[in-house]
């Protein structure tokens, strides 16, 4: 089952210009935990940016937009993976595998998962954004890790009753 602190976020005006898609500012730490096939904790940091689920405009019509859908959650977690450059195969099945869990429709996931794995290369070996070097030392991933998923679990729980 996957789990999720609150997602708060800010519109970046100046980075969507520049990038020519909406991008967004994490303004709280994500923690992101899975027992589904694996253990699975994430803590996307304060700070970083996302453009959330990166849909081209012609397929929007079928995927919805960039931070709309159930996959929100799982794209920031593609989006962190990337810029640290975890294992890409990897990092792409976990993409799927967290939208299953989110309740994507199975073929909308696999459809999002392939599409990462044909066209994501560009994306994965890209420059660091300047904006995000602040939060890299930040940036947590641990795979099949059940005391690290279970510290997570923990510390999202007293996050989330604060």
């Amino acid at each position: 089952m996957l789990e999720h602190s609150p997602l708060e976020f800010v519109y970046k005006p100046e980075l969507s210009k520049k990038k020519g898609s909406t991008v967004m500012q994490l303004t709280r730490d994500l923690i992101i935990v899975s027992s589904f096939k694996r253990y699975l904790s994430l803590r996307v940091p304060k700070g970083m940016h996302t453009d959330g689920a990166s849909v081209p405009q012609l397929a929007k019509s079928i995927i919805d937009g960039n931070f709309d859908g159930l996959y929100l959650i799982a794209a920031i977690a593609h989006d962190m993976m990337y810029l640290i450059q975890h294992d890409r195969k990897e990092s792409d099945i976990l993409f799927k595998d967290m939208m299953l869990e989110l309740g994507v429709n199975e073929k909308k996931a696999w459809a999002m998962h392939k599409a990462v794995a044909w066209f994501g290369k560009t994306p994965f070996n890209g420059r660091i954004p300047i904006e995000d070097i602040p939060v890299l030392d930040k940036i947590k991933i641990k795979v099949n890790d059940k005391e690290e998923y279970e510290k997570a679990r923990s510390l999202m729980a007293l996050w989330n009753s604060n």
